[in-house]
């Protein structure tokens, strides 16, 4: 039993939306609704906050369970080191469709490239970061699509969260829907060969994310959160809240882009 599905049985109201919430992200009518490869630029131009942020929850967890700083200290956790490891390794260092090793992110940027999407605005919010703005202006500063700028600020505040609430957002708010969301999108885009051969980089990462997330990084994420989140009431309380907040946030955004893509 996945921990998604262990949080459908549970009782409790917060584990009751956890359910409720990802049933919404599997079935929304975003799948449905790029009838143009105008509409599918409209959909990464946002959706591309959401790889970036991504990584920085992951990098978040990695930081505290596997520190990379010097002098060297011994984790606390080293069963739960290996397990973010091994995840990082396949997200900022795949074998991407080109046979060269990159991150998803930069494969996702090669993907917008393909087809004619705009990358300025989150290229231009990571060279602030790289110039030492904070994470709050820069986002508030930035281009950003209104609606994916709430998504990132969620998110990066979940960051600045307990470990177990990071982990809980980590794991039933990405890895554990990434699969029942991705799928319906490479049904919808695939439909139109003309169009599925303007956007082969995407499908090659919505696939790749449908396999490793489901066979491997999913249940990792898995061990993770029985191990951080299940260790008594209280802890088990603060991290649905973070993973049900992560969720309404997806929640959002895809209504955003739905709505958004109706009118274009």
């Amino acid at each position: 039993m996945t921990t998604l599905e262990a949080t459908a049985a549970d009782l409790s109201s917060q584990g009751a939306l956890v359910a409720e919430l990802s049933q919404r992200l599997a079935t929304h009518p975003l799948h449905a609704s790029f009838r143009r490869v105008e509409h599918v630029r409209t959909f990464m131009e946002h959706h591309v906050w959401c790889v970036w942020d991504f990584m920085s929850l992951l990098k978040s967890i990695q930081r505290e369970l596997a520190p990379a700083s010097w002098p060297w200290r011994p984790g606390h956790d080293v069963a739960g080191a290996r397990l973010v490891n091994e995840i990082t390794v396949g997200e900022e260092t795949d074998l991407g469709p080109d046979g060269r090793h990159a991150s998803h992110y930069a494969i996702y940027l090669d993907a917008m490239r393909e087809c004619g999407a705009d990358t300025g605005a989150i290229q231009g919010f990571l060279h602030e970061l790289m110039r030492g703005c904070p994470w709050r202006s820069a986002l508030l500063e930035s281009n950003a699509p209104a609606a994916s700028r709430d998504f990132t600020r969620t998110t990066l505040e979940i960051c600045e969260a307990s470990l177990p609430e990071r982990i809980a957002a980590f794991t039933l708010g990405r890895e554990e829907i990434i699969p029942a969301t991705f799928r319906p999108l490479i049904e919808g885009l695939s439909r139109d060969p003309a169009q599925a051969a303007r956007v082969r980089t995407l499908l090659w990462y919505l696939d790749r994310h449908v396999k490793i997330d489901g066979d491997e990084h999913g249940p990792m994420a898995t061990q993770l959160f029985r191990s951080h989140c299940l260790v008594d009431a209280a802890t088990r309380s603060r991290s649905l809240a973070a993973a049900v907040r992560s969720l309404a946030a997806r929640v959002r955004l895809w209504d955003a882009v739905t709505l958004e893509l109706s009118h274009a």
